[in-house]
């Protein structure tokens, strides 16, 4: 039955090869509409689902206690500051020390 079709469209004129062209591209887009719907319902379903079941998993759980979060002191946090400036200050002196040397070499 191919052949026949086939057959059919080896003398056709211009007009006739632009409608089947348009009915091709046509049928294409219609195809790619009704799977973006489908996809879109889908991914409507697959989020209710998830939202039910996270609703049922926390209504199972029983209340957290809430602790209230201790804030570090201010001298913890004084502390924290010098010791890195210390390590900062440290590396870069042995960094010059290091570069006394080589120079030194030289």
């Amino acid at each position: 039955m191919l052949f026949l079709a086939a057959s059919s469209l080896e003398n056709i004129s211009i007009g006739d090869a632009g409608i089947i062209a348009l009915l091709g591209y046509a049928t294409v887009f219609a195809g790619l509409i009704l799977l973006m719907i489908v996809v879109t319902i889908v991914g409507k379903i697959f989020i209710a689902s998830s939202k039910r079941t996270a609703a049922k998993t926390t209504a199972k759980k029983p209340a957290a206690k809430k602790t209230a979060a201790k804030k570090p002191s201010a001298k913890k946090t004084a502390e924290k500051k010098t010791t890195a400036k210390s390590t900062t200050k440290t590396a870069a002196k042995a960094k010059t020390a290091k570069k006394a040397e080589t120079d030194a070499e030289e």
